[in-house]
């Protein structure tokens, strides 16, 4: 039986700030776990910790999300916590995350193939899940990465803010 987070629980984002994770950098990452929480329980079950890798340019077996639950999901919930999912990003092989694997990630984005993922890359991205977002936070998103201002990410802008950001 699933357990459900409890409701009462009220996030705080200064609990999981680190030396690689700031204050924005969490909020960010919730909002990413909230919109791949498919039952708004406060739990990625199997099915949404396995979409959320495809969407990032993976493409786990089933095998892989269980073992994946399995290693962190410390509060026997059947799948990931947000507790769970931040001590799963903070615990992953950075020395591990090479370029090749970003640039997997980086052509799920540039869906024209151009090189760069500009602002309606972003939006056909936002299409395919679940929590839309609207067009400043997309704005947002662009503006954070574009290094020199011309409206579009390269790679290496892509690639440093996965470092910074995420890992």
């Amino acid at each position: 039986m699933r357990k459900h987070i409890d409701s009462n629980y009220i996030f705080d984002p200064r609990i999981y700030i680190t030396n690689q994770l700031s204050y924005d950098d969490v909020v960010d990452l919730k909002e990413v776990f909230d919109t791949y929480d498919s039952t708004q329980m406060g739990v990625l079950l199997p099915n949404d910790i396995k979409l959320f890798l495809q969407q990032n340019g993976f493409n786990p077996n089933k095998k892989t999300v269980y073992e994946i639950v399995a290693e962190f999901d410390t509060e026997e919930t059947g799948g990931l916590s947000f507790r769970d999912f931040m001590y799963a990003i903070e615990t992953r092989p950075r020395d591990n995350e090479t370029r090749k694997e970003i640039a997997t990630i980086f052509r799920k984005y540039d869906r024209s193939g151009t090189g760069y993922i500009d602002l309606q890359d972003i939006k056909d991205v936002n299409q395919h899940v679940k929590e839309q977002l609207d067009d400043d936070t997309m704005q947002l998103m662009l503006k954070h990465a574009d290094s020199n201002d011309d409206g579009r990410i390269s790679f290496e802008d892509f690639y440093a803010a996965m470092i910074r950001h995420v890992y």
